[in-house]
């Protein structure tokens, strides 16, 4: 659900983007150009949401939902956690580097666009120029953990599911939603902390009707006798994943942001760093399945 909003003297539009309804002012007053700006601007960012390619911060640079995406943001978040959970002499020696090294170079940049390569310039450039191996290893160490804020804080990932996905969930949704909560106990981030939490099971095994209260029966019992059954070595279930995003690319059915949104990523730099390299055995096998007659 799109459009154009012109109230008083001003004008906005509104978009779903990502799960969410977005509102954005549009500079210029409500006069009637800009309305047909801002609806010429609705249907140029509707087509690039459908495509995969939406820039948010290229339309609305200074866009109030972009400074909650950027490094500096969870770089502040990180701190706040520091100052409750240190000594007040480490804080300090925190809060020193984030201030005088990580800042100024990353405080603006949004957090999706910060790549490997950006950060590798970064130390080779800049830090080892000045800075001893001890300090650059601190301050690589807590960007690492100001990262982990961003995957705590942002762990919800919206996935368009295919068909038969969704049809196979819907029929699991059916088998499964009457059951009660179960209690079971899971242990914290600390690894140490044990607690009780009340679960809504989804994936039943469909023999015994029990739930999968973890990933040994699917992966010892149905995953390892698949593998042997088709002669490959083992590797974890996880690797289907890699599988899949790898396969796509090699025969460039899907775009990488298509790939991407499958695959729960805000944007395709992930899959271009992890996913990008062509296999050559899958290329050929492509091609042969390609000739032309």
């Amino acid at each position: 659900m799109s459009g154009v909003e012109a109230r008083g003297n001003s004008v906005r539009i509104y978009f779903q983007y990502n799960g969410e309804k977005c509102r954005e002012a549009i500079p210029g007053g409500n006069t009637p150009a800009t309305v047909v700006q801002a609806s010429r601007l609705v249907e140029i960012i509707e087509y690039e949401i459908q495509a995969g390619t939406l820039d948010y911060a290229r339309h609305f640079p200074n866009s109030a939902k972009l400074a909650e995406n950027t490094f500096g943001h969870y770089l502040d978040l990180w701190l706040k956690i520091k100052a409750n959970s240190v000594a007040a002499s480490s804080y300090r020696g925190y809060a020193n580097k984030a201030e005088v090294h990580v800042r100024p170079r990353w405080g603006k940049a949004l957090i999706n666009q910060i790549d490997h390569l950006d950060l590798q310039e970064w130390i080779q450039g800049t830090l080892s120029k000045t800075l001893k191996n001890k300090t650059i290893r601190d301050i690589i160490s807590n960007v690492r953990q100001v990262y982990r804020v961003t995957k705590t804080r942002r762990s919800t990932r919206r996935v368009r599911l295919l068909a038969p996905a969704w049809e196979a969930l819907k029929k699991i949704d059916a088998l499964s939603r009457r059951r009660r909560a179960e209690t079971v106990e899971v242990v914290e981030r600390d690894n140490k902390t044990v607690r009780q939490h009340k679960l809504h099971f989804v994936f039943l095994n469909s023999k015994s009707g029990l739930p999968h209260a973890n990933d040994f029966v699917v992966r010892d019992r149905f995953f390892k006798a698949h593998l042997l059954a088709a002669g490959v070595r083992y590797r974890g279930p996880g690797q289907c994943r890699h599988t899949y995003a790898s396969q796509l690319l090699t025969t460039g059915v899907a775009s990488i942001d298509w790939i991407a949104e499958q695959m729960g990523h805000t944007n395709g730099n992930m899959i271009r760093q992890h996913y990008g390299t062509w296999i050559n055995e899958d290329d050929r096998t492509w091609w042969a399945c390609c000739k032309w007659p």
